[in-house]
């Protein structure tokens, strides 16, 4: 897919359904199954676009689509989050390696957090596949899933809402619905997670530096596993 000609609608890049199916070695009829099947998960504006009538008529006076695109009474564009769950679903050596490389050469050129992210789970799906060569059962897998995860860093509130991207969730916002749903509390001056969710590796506690006129006090703040990180997003937009 490194000849991709560059679709863009709502200021982002995106795919159409056929492109990703021929990227991710199937077909179209599998990737629409995947979306009706987990139609839930997939949040219009977020992960998908649909278009019809005038707004498919001016997409296609602007842009170069498939031929037999042409004539269609409605177009799927998945964007970057929509690209993600297909291959989650699809789950396959391909899938992943076609999505690790969209994301650092179609969807954005700097390496990001969601980037980083990309490429966790892209090595944590090499981990697992090495962990079935040796072992036939599923526990031993999911530790080493776990352990990965839990070991490629972390994303504060701030950095965690920037990366979900949901319409009218910021920092604050991300805070009010946490605290609210009691996955987060209030300690004092900063926020914790309940140990229910840093128990299933989906948050820790840093202590981090923070200066108060000529004193720099040391404060505990929550963070963001990246295992957390996919949690919330299916979390967040299944109710959304």
């Amino acid at each position: 897919m490194d000849k991709l000609i560059p679709i863009e609608h709502k200021s982002q890049r995106v795919l159409t359904t056929q492109q990703i199916a021929e990227g991710y070695g199937t077909d179209t009829k599998n990737i629409q199954n995947n979306y009706i099947r987990n139609d839930e998960r997939y949040l219009l504006g977020v992960h998908y676009y649909k278009l019809d009538g005038e707004e498919l008529q001016a997409f296609k006076a602007d842009h170069q689509i498939e031929d037999n695109l042409k004539y269609a009474p409605y177009l799927f564009l998945w964007t970057e989050k929509g690209a993600l769950l297909h291959a989650k679903s699809l789950n396959t050596d391909k899938a992943w390696e076609v999505y690790g490389m969209l994301v650092e050469t179609y969807f954005r050129r700097q390496l990001t957090p969601q980037l980083l992210i990309a490429a966790a789970l892209i090595e944590a799906q090499k981990m697992l596949d090495q962990k079935d060569e040796q072992i036939q059962i599923m526990a031993p897998k999911a530790d080493s899933f776990d352990t990965f995860m839990n070991a490629t860093g972390s994303l504060s509130i701030e950095e965690t809402a920037k990366t979900l991207n949901i319409p009218g969730v910021g920092r604050n916002k991300l805070f009010d619905i946490l605290t609210f749903r009691e996955i987060l509390f209030k300690s004092g001056n900063s926020y914790r997670a309940m140990q229910t969710y840093v128990n299933a590796g989906y948050f820790v506690h840093k202590q981090v530096p923070i200066k108060k006129g000529d004193v720099i006090e040391q404060r505990t703040q929550v963070f963001v596993t990246p295992k957390g990180l996919d949690w919330l997003s299916r979390k967040l937009n299944k109710s959304a």
